[in-house]
């Protein structure tokens, strides 16, 4: 029996992708394609803000919001659905949205004009299905378990993602959605994405969470909480979560808190890590050179090439929004 064991795990073993500290449970590949995400990410809102696009409804996007995205959209399937909260247009990218329409969208909010035609139309192409920013994030958790109850009545495999930002809803609409998800078994992950900035912060958000893991965990609905900051711990959260959601296990709510600073006072107060290692896309890079899949040479063959995709999409929304 424990030979038999034994060779079990050698075959497990040399069937795992390999790395280079011995094995991963995630793949070379996969690793590289979360990373390219990441600085493609960052890319975007760099160019959007250099046009000053996306700012009437505030900040289109705040660095260190990476991680998340990347590690939980990363996998999703084409007939899977992405629920948008304000300012998560590089997650509709993520997605599968082209660049121009992301451009599109964001010129037409700063224009003043209201984006309703626009993803009236996208909504029939084949980029997959994205549903934009509700007005209110109350709504945003009604359409997400819409979206999701239809998927699980045509028993697809399909699930929905809902982004929710920091502009939180109300308790109660938490309340409702959570347990309507949970009656249902809805394949529906709601994805939080907190900042903290400072001890208090901190202290506040853990006990905005724990207030929402208490009528999740009523509904036996997992509630997990993860570095924001740590694409690689985002990834592995957001697998699983998926994969119970695809067989059919029900919603999984998921809190990626991620520390940022403004000096590093606030950052030994607010974060158990040194300053250098908050930063997702640096704190990626460092862990895929330990695996010996990183070089500064990886970083500018990825930027040259994306950087020429920004400037002929930023063109041509500009154009056709003159």
């Amino acid at each position: 029996m424990t030979a038999r064991k034994t060779a079990k795990e050698k075959t497990a073993a040399a069937k795992a992708p390999p790395d280079g500290n011995g094995f991963s449970l995630i793949s070379s590949d996969k690793l590289i394609e979360i990373y390219t995400a990441m600085v493609k990410c960052r890319m975007i809102a760099q160019h959007a803000d250099a046009l000053q696009l996306g700012k009437q409804g505030g900040d289109l996007y705040s660095a260190g919001r990476e991680a998340a995205l990347a590690g939980v959209l990363v996998d999703l399937l084409p007939g899977d659905a992405l629920s948008l909260s304000r300012g998560d247009f590089a997650a509709g990218f993520i997605r599968g949205m082209p660049l121009k329409d992301v451009f599109r969208c964001l010129a037409a909010t700063e224009n003043g004009g209201g984006p309703a035609r626009f993803w009236m139309e996208r909504n029939n192409d084949a980029h997959g299905h994205v549903i934009p920013p509700a007005p209110s994030a109350a709504a945003q958790l009604n359409v997400a378990c819409g979206v999701a109850s239809a998927w699980m009545l045509k028993s697809e495999g399909r699930i929905t993602v809902a982004l929710c930002g920091e502009d939180a809803a109300p308790m109660d609409a938490w309340r409702e959605a959570l347990a309507f998800a949970g009656i249902h078994q809805l394949p529906v992950l709601f994805v939080c994405h907190r900042y903290v900035r400072s001890a208090a912060e901190e202290f506040a958000a853990q006990a905005v969470f724990d207030e929402l893991a208490a009528h999740a965990q009523a509904r036996r609905i997992p509630a997990l909480t993860v570095d924001g900051n740590d694409a690689v711990a985002v990834y592995r959260v957001a697998c699983e979560s998926i994969g119970r959601a695809r067989l059919g296990r029900g919603p999984t709510l998921i809190e990626c808190r991620a520390y940022v600073c403004k000096n590093q006072k606030e950052t030994r107060k607010a974060a158990p890590k040194p300053p250098e290692v908050l930063d997702p896309i640096r704190r990626m890079e460092t862990y895929l050179l330990r695996k010996g899949l990183f070089n500064p040479a990886l970083k500018r063959k990825i930027a040259a090439t994306f950087r020429r995709e920004l400037e002929a999409a930023a063109g041509i929304s500009k154009s056709q929004t003159d």
